[in-house]
Order: structure tokens, then sequence, then C-alpha cells
């Protein structure tokens, strides 16, 4: 990627900060977003940011923060948002050398971002110009690893939709990247919305006009690719998309040029033919996978031969490499919303179309007549048939401006057809009458076409539908003016009813009024009046039935009891609304949950619990690629578990209970609890551990080897801290020492203790090693509390071996009340003291 000086609007500036990124410049403005190059502070590298930023329904305030630019388009632009961040943690998951790679994604600025890695090198599309003729090596040097990277995301159920000399760069080293996966999407299962396309003309095939999923695929990326390829080795565009259709339905013939017969000799007949069969008009014909396609390219497998009839030069194509923002699909397919479309220029309709006149209509069937986008196909061949229709259709209805609400059923302007009462009907009068209508008839049928290729539709005294029931009301017979208008009804009714399956109530509302205020009498009309009647109260039933199940959620009760939980009752919504944004996104959440929960319980060893979430996991999403994950890393655990466990026996069986280091029984154990803290085998391990151990210590004990008991002591103490074994050895350890030491070591020994404790003041440790006369307690904090300092002298030492028993007298002298006085004491400060065994057998200190 390189930086671009463009001055663009509505961005964010330089040394804006998100998180610890850092903005440094834009590097481009799409329909959907901005791509900022920004530094990664906290790995000190540039990277890519692209923004979420639609700009056909979103604007920037004052400040940073990216909303909706209406109310009416706010669920839009929510959709979108929750698209985009769930797409990008899907790409995040590729990994290949040859596609830039979806670092992060996060939310700020109530929008979101996605970081990806920022590639540095030279477009392809600059590498072109700059080295007119690359051979077929160089070119499958760059395509091959882009198609194998490409596998990966086509794979996970999303293609590109973007793919074009300028989004593939070459690095330093010469290897390719695809970068910019901006416009990528979903294949299968996504909503249809009414929200911007992307197209790049000559590089974008017909399906890609339009928004219906089901019509994309790898055979789209495929198209571009070879579109990519044709400029290569033509040094120009194929004939765009959209003219090739106009070709076919002016001519039935497809005004492609074949590069195998253009190129022919200069590059491998096979390697042609590849280019040519991705760039076929009709998807089906495409190559459908892009393994497939780049064995065709590489020689592999034979590329099939085009038809006899593309077999010829066509004019030239224009050689356009700019995206071009489409605000609709110029497409309208069976389950289109006519919502909120626009007209498409009129410079994209072809100038063949034309409305039909009185002398057309009157051609017999047998007539090889041609009808342009007025009418369906006649004589082109068969096997392009279905596509012109198609792309008559393109043409037409291009996009449709929501603004009739009703009007005058008159043509406004068009004189009064009625004749003249005072005017004889003489054979002239008769002829003129005649003529005026039948130049009344062409004239209201040329505006309905007019209308009808403007993409206007329903508009007040100036629809396409307005001027056919005008032709109706003068000819009820006219065959025309009837298929057009079931045409535009079918139209409105097909996105209508995509509106009402997607939970798009108010706008399903919007266009059946409008076509009731066109279509009064229509019986397709009627019955999409009681569908949306009928939808409306449904929508009730679900709201009701998401805020149930938000309740659920928030109260726990996710998946339990059986008989009302979160996951049922959403499930329940999705049952009658298969696409429903809430249910859908509540059991996203409840998922998340257990993900959470499962991760957590892996993390602190909690195998059992985290088998546990898994399964709750399965059970709400029984396709979850993060529970499987979960899952293959749980049974990870649960070897390394055994393994340890089959040591730790082995160990524990020839006698290495706490040595060598790492390799010893109890160290095995432990490791076993930290990967499985209730692991039952480990538990009862640790058990014979701590009795071999204890054995151990009663035999040194039992021996009076002190020396290594008290080695073993300290061993389990460092092995074992503040355990019971630690403790009571220590204990045991203790008293056999404190029962070995002569009576007059011990007596001297908590002589010293007792001086200390007093001068410290250490009341607690003198409670420990006394047996206190009645009332001395109190004395001792009375005297701590009248005197700030003193003196403790002790004298009259005796030992009295024969009854194992010391005595001393203490005097307290130099006392200082609290007053700094010196104060000289009474008897009170001399007194005797008495160090001997107590009924327990524990030396204490009588006093």
């Amino acid at each position: 990627m390189t930086e671009k000086q463009d001055v663009y609007r509505d961005v964010l500036e330089e040394g804006f900060a998100l998180h610890w990124y850092e903005v440094k410049s834009v590097l481009g403005r799409g329909a959907f977003g901005v791509t900022y190059l920004a530094l990664d502070k906290n790995l000190d590298q540039l990277v890519a940011i692209k923004e979420y930023f639609p700009r056909e329904f979103s604007s920037r305030d004052s400040g940073f923060t990216v909303h909706p630019s209406t109310g009416e388009s706010q669920e839009l632009f929510e959709w979108g948002l929750d698209r985009f961040i769930r797409e990008a943690q899907t790409l995040a998951k590729f990994k290949h050398h040859n596609i830039v790679r979806v670092m992060s994604v996060f939310e700020l600025n109530n929008t979101a971002y996605m970081v990806m890695e920022y590639e540095q090198g030279e477009e392809l599309s600059r590498r072109y110009k700059m080295k007119k003729n690359l051979s077929e090596q160089e070119l499958l040097n760059i395509f091959l690893p882009i198609l194998d990277g490409l596998k990966l995301v086509h794979d996970a159920g999303f293609i590109h939709r973007d793919i074009k000399p300028a989004n593939i760069y070459i690095r330093d080293d010469g290897s390719p990247v695809l970068i910019d996966f901006g416009a990528a999407r979903k294949t299968i299962g996504a909503p249809t919305r009414a929200i911007t396309s992307l197209v790049t003309h000559g590089y974008a095939p017909f399906e890609q006009y339009n928004e219906s999923d089901e019509k994309q695929g790898a055979w789209t990326d495929i198209y571009a690719l070879g579109a990519c390829l044709y400029y290569a080795v033509n040094g120009k565009l194929p004939r765009d998309a959209l003219a090739r259709g106009s070709s076919l339905l002016a001519s039935g013939v497809d005004s492609y040029e074949p590069v195998s017969v253009t190129r022919q000799g200069q590059f491998s007949d096979g390697f042609l033919r590849a280019i040519d069969h991705a760039l076929m008009f009709q998807a089906p014909k495409r190559p459908q996978d892009v393994l497939l396609w780049a064995d065709m390219l590489s020689g592999k497998v034979e590329a099939p031969a085009l038809p006899e009839e593309m077999l010829r030069q066509s004019a030239d194509a224009d050689d356009n490499d700019a995206t071009v923002i489409l605000t609709s699909p110029p497409s309208v397919p069976p389950n289109a919303r006519p919502s909120a479309r626009l007209s498409v220029p009129p410079a994209s309709i072809p100038p063949s179309t034309r409305a039909h006149s009185l002398s057309e209509r009157s051609a017999t069937p047998s007539e090889p007549v041609v009808k342009t986008a007025t009418g369906f196909i006649q004589s082109i061949p068969s096997g392009v048939r279905i596509a012109a229709v198609a792309l008559s259709v393109i043409f037409v209805l291009g996009g449709i401006f929501l603004g009739f609400m009703g009007g005058d059923e008159s043509a406004e302007g068009m004189p009064d057809t009625r004749p003249d009462k005072t005017i004889k009907n003489t054979p002239e009068t008769i002829k003129k009458s005649t003529e005026q209508r039948t130049t009344q008839l062409n004239n209201l049928l040329k505006k309905a076409e007019n209308a009808r290729r403007s993409g206007q539709l329903l508009e007040k005294d100036g629809g396409a539908i307005y001027f056919y029931l005008q032709v109706l009301k003068m000819d009820p017979a006219n065959r025309e003016a009837k298929m057009r208008v079931e045409e535009i009804i079918e139209l409105y009714a097909d996105g209508i009813r995509s509106d009402l399956a997607e939970g798009f109530y108010k706008k399903a509302q919007a266009n059946i009024k409008l076509l009731q205020a066109a279509a009064t009498d229509s019986t397709t009309v009627f019955k999409l009046m009681q569908e949306v009647r009928s939808a409306k109260a449904s929508r009730q039933e679900i709201n009701q039935l998401l805020e149930q199940g938000d309740a659920e959620f928030k109260a726990g009760r996710l998946i339990a009891p059986k008989e009302k939980n979160a996951l049922l009752i959403y499930r329940s919504v999705l049952a009658v609304s298969p696409k429903n944004p809430g249910a859908q996104k509540g059991i996203e959440n409840i998922i998340e949950h257990f993900v959470m929960q499962a991760e957590n319980d892996l993390a602190k060893g909690k195998v059992v619990d985290a088998e546990r979430n898994i399964n709750n996991i399965f059970l709400a999403d029984k396709d979850s690629a993060q529970a499987r994950a979960l899952l293959n890393e749980l049974k990870a655990k649960d070897k390394k578990v055994g393994q340890t466990l089959a040591q730790a026996q082995r160990a524990l069986k020839v006698g290495n209970i706490t040595s060598p280091r790492n390799k010893n029984a109890l160290a095995l154990y432990q490791r076993v609890l930290k990967l499985d803290p209730g692991n039952a085998q480990a538990k009862q391990g640790i058990k014979q551990v701590r009795s071999r151990l204890q054995s151990q210590f009663n035999q040194y004990l039992s021996a009076a080897d002190l020396n290594s008991a008290e080695m073993l002591v300290r061993k389990i103490e460092k092995l074992m801290p503040g355990t019971r074994l630690a403790k009571n050895t220590r204990s045991k350890l203790q008293k056999k020492k404190l029962a070995s030491r002569p009576d007059i070591e011990i007596i001297s020994e908590l002589l010293g203790q007792f001086k200390k404790a007093f001068e410290s003041r250490n009341i607690k440790a003198l409670r420990r090693m006394s047996e206190f006369q009645p009332n001395r307690l109190g004395f001792i904090k009375q005297f701590y509390k009248n005197y700030t300092s003193f003196k403790f002298q002790i004298s009259g030492f005796k030992h009295i071996s024969r009854k194992q028993k010391g005595s001393a007298k203490i005097t307290l002298k130099n006392l200082v009340n609290i007053r700094g006085e010196s104060v000289e004491p009474g008897t009170w400060s001399r007194f005797e003291i008495v160090i001997r065994k107590n009924v327990k057998g524990q030396w204490k200190v009588f006093w």
C-alpha cells in the first residue's frame, strides 16, 4: 500500500488516537468506509485500519462520532455495523502469505475498525503500465499464489467482490498479496439489503450488478481475476458486462473479444482459453472453483473451447479501472426490493431501447421481431435469452424513487378523447378521431417507457404505472400496458414480501400504500395488504417473544429449564421469521457466554465444567467452529493429563517421591492438578506421597536421627508449604528437640525470651509463654499505659534440676511516666518468676 496525499472530507485527523493506534494519513475512501495508515504503538509497526463509515447512509458530526444520516437509516446502519464486525472476525482467521491479514477489530466512536497488516509494495496496475509485456510464467507467478489464498476465503463462505490490479500488490521480494477486503461478504445466508454496491467496470461480472447473494460465489471473483489477466495479455479491459448484455439484448451476440483468438500464438492456448473461460457471461459456464481454474491456467487441466458464436472479433472495450458506486443494483431480480433504489444514469441505457408502437404490437407471432427493453426477447438464441431478459430489466428498472402518494388518474396535458357531440360521425371525423387516439396511445406508451427506463415507476403524475393506467383507460385490452402494470406490481410485491421476511415492516407498509394508490383494483395488491396486516400482527407476537427471550437471558436461564429458556424462545422466533436479527443476535450472545465460560474453565483446569459448557455451545449451534476448537483443546489437555498421570504412577512405584526435580511423583501429581484441579487420581496419588513422607519422618524420630528429620521437614515445607503435613512434622520435631535438651538450656532460653517480650511490650508473646497469677495481666496493661520507659533487671537466678524448674527475681527500675517525670516505684516493682512445665508438659513462666 502507498500513502495518498489526497484531501478527504469527514475523516479522522492525523494524530488521532484509536486505542493504541495513532492515525498517520488516509490511504483511501470507499463506499463502505475510510482506510487509514496508522502506527501501532504497542508493537511499533504500521498498520492499515478500515473504518466502517458507509457514506450513503451515515455521517460524522463535528467531532469524531459516526452516526446514521437519518432515523430511517438507523436499522440499516446497525445491521451493516454488526456484519462488518462479524465478518472481520471471520476474515481474521485467514492466515495466508498471499492474503492480507486482518489482525483485529474493535468498536469505538459508534462505529467499528478493522485492523489489517500494512502491505508495502507496487500495485499490479502500476506494473502493468511500467512493464507492458509480462510473460506467461510471470503472470502465473503472480496469480497462482493469489488463487491459493483465495481458496481459504471461498471455503469459509466469503468472496472478495472487488478484485482488480489496484488491489493486488507485489512485495519487494516479488510475492503477491491480495488486499482490501472491505467489500468482502458472505455468499450464503446473508440478508438481501438495499445497500450500496461496489462495482468496478470491466472487472465486475453481470451478477455483481445485482445484490442477490445467491447469484454470487467463487465464480464472481474468478471473473474479476480473468479480467485482470485479460488486461495483462491484451493491453485493455474486456467488454464491460453491461455492454455485453446490451449486445446480447440487441443482437443475441456476445460482444466479448476472446484472447484465445486475438492473442493466439503469443501465449499457450490453454492459458488463453482459461482466461476466456473465466470471463464467460453466464456464471454457470465459468469455473466454479479457484483451484480448478488455477489448474486450467497452468495447463494441468484442459480448459474447454469457446462456443463457435464467440470466436470472432468484437468492438474495442474501454479501459476503465475505476470503482463505480451504484446506490442500487441496476438489476431487479424477483426477490429484490424496489425500496430506496435510485435511477441508473441515462448513459447506461442502450440506445436501442424504445417503446413499442401500435404497429409493432400488430406483428404476427411468426415474424422475427426482436423486442427491446419494453418486451420479452423473441428472436434471441435460447442460450442467452435468460440473460438478455434480465438485462432488459436492468436497463429499465435500474432504480426506484418513492414519491407517488396517489393522484388524478387523467393524463395531464392530453387532449380529451371523448367525441364532440356537435360533430357528425362522418368517415373523415372517425378517421381523424382514430388517428388522434392512436397518437395519444403511442405518446402515453412512450412516456411510460421513458419513466420506466429512468426508474420512475409509481411517481405521481410521472410514474410509468400512471401512464400505463391511462393507456388501459383508453384501451382496456392493451396487452403492453397490462403486462407492464403487472410487472411493476409484481416487482413491488417481491420487494414487500422480502421486507416482511426481514422485518422491515414500515418499509413494506409504505410500499403497499404506493401500490394501493396506483392500482386500487389489483387482486395482487389486495392480497399483499392482507399479508402486511398479518405480518404486523405476527411482528407484535415476535417482539413479545424477543422480550421474553431477553428477560430469560438476563435471568441466567439460557438453556434451562427445558420448558422455558432463552434459547428455546429465540428458536421459536426463527421458526416463523428465519432471518430475524433479534433472535439471531440472542443466540449469538448465548454462544458467546458459553464460549467465555469454557475458555475460563480450560484456563483454570476445570475440565468437567469446560466440557459441559462446550456441550452447551453445540446445543445452541451444532456446527460451531469455536466449540470444535475448544473441544480439540480439551482433548489435548485430557491427553496431557493422562500422560502425566502415567509418569507420576511410575515414579511413585520406583520410590521417586520428591526427587529427581520435576520428575518425581509429587511434582507430577501437582502438575496434573494444575491442568485438572478435580482429578481424583492425582489427589489420591498425593495422599500416597504424604503417607510415605510421614512414615519416613516417623522412622527418623524413632531412631532419634534429628538431623535427617530436620532435612526431611525442610523439604516438605518447601514442596508442600502450609500443608497439615508440613505443620505437624515441624511441631513434632520441635517437641522432640525440646525433649532431648537439658533443662538448664531450656530454662535459660525461655528466661531470655521473657525479658525480650516484656521490654518490647509484646503482650501477645507474654501471654503465650506465661501462666499468670490473678490480675497479673491487668497489671501489665496498666504498667505499659502509665510508664513510657523503664529498665528490666534479672537477679537471683536459681536452677533446681531434680524438680526440673528454675526461678529468678525481676526488678523494674528507672521508670518515667507519661508526663516525662522520673518515678521511684514501690514494692510492686519487684516480683519473682518460676519456669517449669505445666500439667500439659509445656515449659511456661509462672508469675
